[in-house]
């Protein structure tokens, strides 16, 4: 299969319990790409939770480090893999605090508590690191992340990194939920945090990167290779 973009995400380690609740809750499976029963969480039926996370199921359960983009011409996908395993080995695994629901603007996301300057170094190195396989932007692609209103440094970097939401302006999270109600924010914040309860009192560990393929045509982006970090 080939595949129209790619990307570089922390995806829960194989098995763990923040995998099994977090590929539930947006009810796909990425490296399977099957779609997963919902929980019953408490007062949220399974059909109101798709429709509250439909755009985050497409993209599956995960914190971005490098956002989706498209191979530049003359590169392949063998040039992605050797480019990222390559970094991977030269980086260090992170360890930071335990993974806290937080409301971030208008979604709800999964955030690491304590210092983040070692993760953000991480995801900076891989957005810069990567950047030569990137295709730059087109006039429309601008165009489009525009129409959602940027700052001034935020337009600076995706014109230099082709995404406006990298580097100086980087939050890593890992997306609970797609835009919601102010009304809904703080039932879900209340009934994520018991739901995720189990999986997040320990410090969050990030031991490896994950290639996210995007198949394009609507299909959810699949999980397609590992690459465990340094350390």
């Amino acid at each position: 299969m080939s595949y129209e973009r790619y990307a570089l995400y922390y995806a829960p380690e194989t098995n763990s319990l923040l995998e099994q609740l977090g590929n539930s809750l947006l009810g796909i499976d990425p490296v399977a790409g099957t779609v997963l029963a919902r929980p019953n969480l408490a007062g949220i039926a399974p059909d109101a939770l798709a429709a509250m996370t439909r755009s985050a199921s497409h993209y599956g359960f995960h914190g971005t480090l490098k956002p989706p983009f498209i191979l530049k011409a003359g590169k392949s996908y063998d040039d992605l893999m050797k480019a990222v395993d390559q970094l991977a080995s030269d980086l260090r695994a992170i360890e930071t605090g335990p993974l806290k629901v937080t409301r971030l603007g208008h979604f709800i996301a999964l955030c690491p508590s304590g210092d983040e300057k070692e993760l953000n170094a991480l995801a900076a190195a891989f957005v810069q690191g990567l950047d030569a396989l990137r295709r730059p932007n087109r006039p429309e692609d601008l165009a489009r992340h525009r129409a959602k209103g940027l700052t001034k440094q935020q337009d600076t970097l995706l014109q230099a990194w082709g995404y406006p939401y990298v580097l100086g302006a980087f939050r890593f999270h890992l997306t609970l939920t797609d835009r919601v109600s102010p009304d809904q924010i703080h039932q879900l914040s209340t009934v994520l945090s018991a739901y995720f309860a189990n999986a997040t009192r320990d410090p969050f560990s990030l031991k490896s990167v994950a290639l996210f393929g995007d198949p394009g045509n609507g299909q959810p982006f699949r999980l397609l290779r590992r690459f465990p970090l340094n350390g």
